[in-house]
């Protein structure tokens, strides 16, 4: 069996819906599916794992930048659904210094997380100057409902 290459790496995404709930998306790095997390810690540890896996494969054939970028807002995300925003706030912030390696779109949801998570630990001016940040990122990408959901964050944030 050979090493796996690294696009089989790249599958890994992660997605909000508008409950709250998430859907960590993994193709073969890990063998599974579209592993639901739920808020409140419901999270599967099969879907830790996947992420596991990936960053290991990655750190053993190697990756582009933006396939590093990718699984930290993962880690970040999964961290984040797990109840742990301290460590969401940690890995997400390490995004922003290498911003000109990424696009916009990643960018904004890796501002909206950071806010999110600001916003978990009562850090309320860190999390409204990082969700405008986020819908600025999403404006800049072309999507508008992303930018939109940013900013209903930003409102529902005290």
């Amino acid at each position: 069996m050979g090493q796996p290459s690294a696009s089989r790496i790249r599958v890994i995404t992660c997605s909000s819906r508008r409950d709250g709930a998430s859907r960590i998306s993994a193709g073969s790095a890990c063998g599974k599916e579209g592993i639901t997390c739920c808020p409140g810690g419901g999270c599967e540890a099969d879907t830790l794992r996947c992420i596991e896996r990936a960053e290991l494969a990655t750190d053993v054939i190697g990756g582009s930048d933006e396939d590093h970028i990718l699984l930290k807002l993962n880690r970040g995300h999964w961290n984040f659904l797990a109840g742990d925003p301290q460590a969401a706030i940690a890995i997400l912030t390490e995004i922003s210094t290498v911003a000109e390696k990424t696009s916009p779109q990643i960018l904004g949801e890796a501002s909206l997380l950071l806010g999110r998570s600001h916003a978990a630990v009562g850090n309320d001016s860190e999390a409204q100057t990082h969700l405008l940040e986020a819908a600025d990122h999403f404006e800049k990408a072309g999507a508008p409902q992303r930018a939109e959901q940013a900013r209903e964050f930003l409102t529902a944030a005290p």
